[in-house]
């Protein structure tokens, strides 16, 4: 009965946020392969190897605009970002055992100046969309503001 309930990502289904994040940033190139890098409070950058190509650009164009449509008319409404072509979906992985659910929430931006994707779970929360897409939306305003703040220096003349 588990590969019946996996096939549709219950039970024994299990995904890592890194595996997703590496999908959703090969989705949102449009079908490029992406090199995530993961970093540790202290700052420090590390690459992880490179990935593979994982289905055409046609699919993957494709699958975008499904994922905006979920982020400006759907589920995840609440990591609309006004001017930024979002993508992301809502999860609820639950775990068949009496623990209360984790929710989940995946989220990219299609925008070769702003490549970034955010991966947020949260145990023991309600439902991704209202509770994981919040801190989704957060994490990529802080990004965006972060690379328009550090453009902006670059851009300043020395005197």
């Amino acid at each position: 009965i588990d590969k019946l309930y996996g096939a549709f990502g219950q039970a024994t289904c299990r995904t890592t946020p890194l595996q997703m994040a590496v999908i959703y940033g090969y989705i949102a190139s449009g079908g490029d392969s992406v090199l995530p890098y993961l970093f540790e409070i202290d700052g420090k950058e590390h690459e992880t190897e490179e990935t593979f190509a994982m289905f055409g650009s046609s699919t993957a164009e494709t699958l975008a605009d499904m994922l905006e449509q979920s982020v400006s008319n759907g589920s995840g409404s609440k990591a609309y970002i006004e001017g930024m072509n979002v993508i992301g979906k809502s999860g609820t992985a639950q775990w068949g055992d009496g623990r209360e659910d984790t929710a989940w929430f995946i989220a990219a931006i299609r925008n070769e100046d702003y490549p970034f994707v955010v991966c947020v779970c949260l145990d023991e929360s309600s439902k991704g969309g209202s509770s994981a897409a919040p801190f989704a939306r957060k994490m990529l305003q802080s990004a965006i503001d972060l690379t328009n703040s550090e453009n902006a220096v670059e851009e300043v003349p020395e005197e």
